[in-house]
């Protein structure tokens, strides 16, 4: 039973991996009418600039694959289809040199669905509620309003493509703040999305592994609960050097180390976090330093996992590097895919570099895992 369960397991990796990976990426720019089947019923509408993803595999009509709630993708739970218009564009999201990211199941996201801003431009604020009638938003009250600055940071449990309905805010000094009543601001705005990263569910007493193939330069991320082990997401990675440096630049040796390590601690920062020249690289980075340069904020994105010694999962201003040995030593992800990660791995879990996967005992570590946790407790 076990072994057939194993099997119909991989049988469903593999449909939903195949699924995505044969997909384009489209953008709609109108609403689009969603249908059961080709030439069927409309069951539902989608407005303009959805991101989705469809097979053309009939002329005329896209078979939709999945969407991207909260900016995650996910299949769709049965077939939909909707027109293919030329007013759609095709979006590629990664680069040629590195493989698609896959979901292998849903995944959804706890707590509030509150988002933080912070203005990138000052704007008004309406007191008073707009009305849309006919697709046109028009002001009640157009005297009615606040000039919010520039840097001014807000939340918001509601936006649509007219508005954003701000509820909250963050003075200078002290914690969030509700406001009085509610403040309309009208896109387009310049916005920085500040909102805290909110994990996704997950059983208790799970064990998660993000396995590094060093050889195939891939992240999988395993979820096991006693003896089954199931497989969350896999995406390209960059990997150390596997070199050493000339003696001009130092002559240090950079790889990613193969072991079984532990997520440390985790750091998020919306403006990007920041990274400086740590004495031993100094003769690395000569020429910058010589140039009043030590520190670059946004260079491993706004997430990242600490594990083993001086290692990070961290994103990156450079996403053409994956697929790669061009790290000191990192595991180096698009920024988008560690945001996952970041949602999907706490404290605690595991991340095993290994150049041959295949021999991963994975009931030992859950073991080990829930043999720590008794401990603890």
């Amino acid at each position: 039973m076990k072994y057939l369960m194993m099997r119909l397991l991989l049988l469903i990796m593999v449909v939903l991996s195949s699924s995505a990976l044969s997909s384009e990426t489209f953008l709609s720019h109108e609403v689009l009418d969603v249908y059961d089947n080709i030439n069927g019923q409309v069951v539902e509408q989608w407005p303009d600039r959805t991101l989705f993803t469809a097979k053309v595999d009939n002329v005329g009509w896209l078979t939709v694959t999945g969407t991207f709630p909260e900016g995650v993708w996910q299949p769709v739970s049965q077939p939909i289809y909707v027109l293919h218009l030329e007013t759609m564009e095709v979006r590629h999201p990664y680069t040629e040199d590195a493989g698609n990211t896959v979901i292998y199941k849903a995944l959804v996201s706890t707590g509030s669905n509150a988002k933080a801003y912070k203005l990138e431009q000052s704007v008004k604020a309406y007191i008073h509620e707009p009305s849309i009638v006919d697709e046109q938003v028009s002001i009640t009250h157009p005297d009615s309003y606040e000039t919010w600055p520039k840097g001014y940071v807000f939340t918001a449990r509601y936006e649509n493509r007219f508005y954003v309905k701000a509820t909250g805010y963050f003075p200078e000094q002290g914690g969030w703040q509700p406001l009085s009543s509610p403040r309309w601001i009208f896109k387009p705005v310049e916005l920085q999305d500040r909102t805290q990263p909110r994990p996704f569910t997950r059983e208790e007493n799970t064990t998660r592994v993000a396995v590094i193939d060093k050889n195939n330069f891939e992240l999988v991320l395993y979820e096991m609960a006693g003896e089954d082990v199931d497989k969350i997401m896999s995406t390209p990675v960059a990997l150390g050097y596997d070199r050493c440096l000339p003696a001009s630049k130092g002559g240090k040796c950079y790889y990613t180390p193969e072991g079984v390590f532990e997520i440390e601690f985790k750091l998020f920062d919306p403006d990007g976090i920041s990274w400086c020249v740590p004495p031993k690289m100094e003769a690395e980075f000569a020429d910058k330093l010589a140039n009043g340069e030590r520190c670059w904020r946004g260079i491993m994105g706004r997430h990242a996992l600490h594990f083993g010694n001086s290692l990070f999962l961290h994103g990156t201003s450079n996403p053409s590097s994956i697929g790669s040995r061009t790290t000191h030593g990192c595991v180096r992800l698009r920024n988008n895919d560690i945001e996952l990660i970041y949602k999907l791995m706490k404290e605690g879990d595991k991340v095993v570099v290994t150049e041959s996967p295949e021999s991963i005992d994975f009931s030992a570590l859950h073991n080990r895992k829930l043999e720590k946790g008794a401990k603890a407790g």
